[in-house]
């Protein structure tokens, strides 16, 4: 076996063993809320998940009065169509990556949910079960930017908070802007073509 074969067969058995021992010592995964923007250079679309047992440490508040808006606004995602909802708080929605613009969404779909910014806390349908359900939705807006929602970049970029007695991480996405992940696989498919090129054309 060739040295270069062997030291890189012992690489990829310490690579393997590392990753056996973080999977055995990480803890379990935490309920956490989700939330992704992509922005494609013209229009801005929003998922978003709410794992279950995410908001089983909250105490109910009463029921919220109808309302019809999907936006970003109070600090927190807003998407409520006029239905009454549970509200629950303590504590709230303490976001501090975007802002808090009011941006009417040009569509959405899914589970409603609004998150207030601080002690209001979030509104979820009446009935939800806090501890085995999950929420999911999306939320999209025609010609608005990152920027117009409140980020203070339209590049890519993430992070999470504390909020709602669990974890928000949140991204924000340009999917116009290769990654640089993209230009290396590129360059090297460039790369590859001009060499067979080249290897053509000496054969001729």
């Amino acid at each position: 076996m060739a040295p270069a074969t062997h030291k890189l067969k012992r690489i990829l058995s310490a690579v393997l063993l590392i990753g056996s021992l973080g999977l055995a010592l990480a803890p379990s995964a935490r309920a956490q809320i989700t939330i992704n923007f992509v922005y494609d250079g013209t229009d801005t679309a929003l998922n978003y998940t709410v794992a279950a047992n995410s908001l089983a440490s909250l105490t109910s508040s009463g029921t919220a009065t109808p309302s019809a808006e999907h936006n970003v606004g109070n600090g927190g995602l807003v998407n409520v169509t006029g239905v009454n909802m549970d509200v629950y708080a303590n504590p709230g929605f303490i976001n501090t990556s975007w802002g808090s613009p009011i941006v009417a969404a040009t569509f959405f779909s899914g589970d409603e949910i609004r998150f207030f910014q601080g002690s209001s806390g979030v509104r979820v349908p009446i009935g939800y079960d806090r501890v085995n359900s999950t929420l999911a939705g999306t939320m999209i807006w025609s010609s608005i930017s990152l920027m117009d929602l409140g980020f203070t970049t339209n590049n890519t970029t993430s992070g999470s908070f504390a909020a709602l007695g669990t974890t928000v991480n949140w991204s924000a996405t340009n999917s116009a802007i290769p990654e640089p992940g993209t230009y290396a696989a590129l360059f090297g498919l460039a790369a590859l073509c001009f060499g067979a090129v080249r290897r053509r054309a000496k054969r001729a």
